[in-house]
């Protein structure tokens, strides 16, 4: 097995669930060891995200984060390990557009 590590996706999240990272056809599967983001504004924003499984959805059951209080220019960071099958994905979400950069670091494991 193949373990490339990499920066797996970066976004702006939106009032409505943003894939960030869907974990490539190919690629067994994905170690996520960073989540992070940065809220980049000046009041304090909710954020969610979700690890969702192939064929899953964004749903309570599936959040790592739910609607998470984030300071003014705080940093919301998840330095767990988590691991998604391929077609996982991760998803997140803002209570403002563009509050949050959402950022996911690992490895693919092919």
């Amino acid at each position: 097995m193949t373990v490339t590590p990499s920066r797996m996706g970066q976004a702006l999240l939106k009032t409505t669930p943003t894939t960030v990272y869907t974990v490539p056809a190919g690629v067994v599967s994905a170690t996520i060891r960073s989540i992070t983001a940065p809220n980049n504004t000046a009041a304090q924003r909710a954020l969610t995200v979700w690890l969702v499984p192939p064929g899953g959805s964004a749903t309570d059951a599936t959040a790592i984060a739910n609607q998470l209080a984030v300071p003014a220019r705080g940093l919301a960071q998840d330095d767990a390990v988590h691991v998604l099958p391929s077609g996982g994905k991760v998803v997140g979400k803002s209570d403002a557009d563009d509050a949050f950069t959402l950022t996911v670091d690992g490895a693919e494991n092919t």
